[in-house]
């Protein structure tokens, strides 16, 4: 029993440390994802930004937030591959890929369009809750790891707060 209420407090002291004090933006920076990354924000936005601007009207999301998924995803890198096979720039799982109509994950074009398709169904599966979507990219509509969605979620905010403030690098 005693080792319940240890285990009850060090879930509410991460609660409380990660919830309630986020990652100062320099912080951010240091990010491994993002150290590796291939791509800033501002040539993701020069190299694919017609088709993010395309796939992001076709399906209804921000393209910000497209651009900030990719830098975090991929780091622009369309030749990507995950540790559990996502592909591309979007880092899209060989399965929903096939589901959202992507025939070669690697094309940028059909990888994009993929991805926001993918974020326009998990919008309406979450009746347009935003960060619940975003979470759901990461750990799956019915993902259980929720602390990872939250940390993805995070970088995601980070990013997009870059983009609107013009903070591109």
């Amino acid at each position: 029993m005693k080792y319940f209420f240890v285990l009850i407090g060090v879930v509410i002291f991460i609660w409380y440390y990660d919830y309630k004090n986020p990652i100062p933006e320099t912080e951010i920076e240091n990010d491994s994802r993002i150290i590796f990354s291939r791509y800033g924000i501002k040539e993701i936005r020069e190299k694919y930004g017609n088709i993010i601007d395309e796939a992001s009207k076709k399906y209804g999301v921000n393209s910000n937030i497209v651009v900030a998924m990719i830098r975090l995803e991929s780091g622009g890198d369309p030749n990507a591959i995950g540790s559990k096979g996502e592909i591309g720039l979007m880092q899209l799982m060989p399965g929903t890929a096939r589901d959202m109509g992507v025939n070669n994950p690697f094309n940028p074009r059909d990888n994009i369009f993929g991805g926001t398709k993918y974020l326009r169904y998990l919008l309406d599966i979450h009746n347009g809750n935003l960060d619940k979507a975003i979470m759901s990219y990461n750990i799956g509509p019915n993902g259980r790891n929720v602390y990872q969605g939250y940390a993805y979620l995070r970088g995601i905010k980070n990013h997009y707060r870059n983009i609107q403030s013009g903070l591109v690098f």
